[in-house]
């Protein structure tokens, strides 16, 4: 399953949206994580795999997201059924436009 680390109002909360807009609560886990803030607030969590502790940051199995727009690339090619993604027959965006962001393990 893939597990998302998720930061309550940061860039992640949109990556949270586009899942419950999608319909996959349930096939999605999400962690909510802390972060360290440019106020100064918050802090790294230790349960953040991020290399860098920033959110988002999606893992799936072997997988290993960290940019907003190849999460998105990634969800929605991985579930097409929820019509947001590419039509059928358009090349996987998550595998060749974004695979600078995709680290295989």
């Amino acid at each position: 399953m893939p597990t998302l680390y998720h930061a309550p109002n940061s860039r992640s909360t949109g990556i949270v949206q586009l899942i419950e807009e999608m319909g996959l609560t349930d096939q999605v886990d999400i962690v909510s994580v802390t972060i360290p803030r440019q106020d100064g607030s918050g802090s790294r969590d230790p349960r953040n795999p991020h290399p860098e502790g920033k959110v988002p940051y999606l893992v799936n199995e072997s997988d290993y997201i960290r940019e907003r727009g190849a999460i998105i690339a990634y969800l929605t090619d991985m579930f097409p059924e929820s019509g947001l993604g590419r039509s059928v027959g358009i090349r996987s965006g998550a595998n060749t436009c974004l695979g600078c962001s995709i680290t295989r393990g």
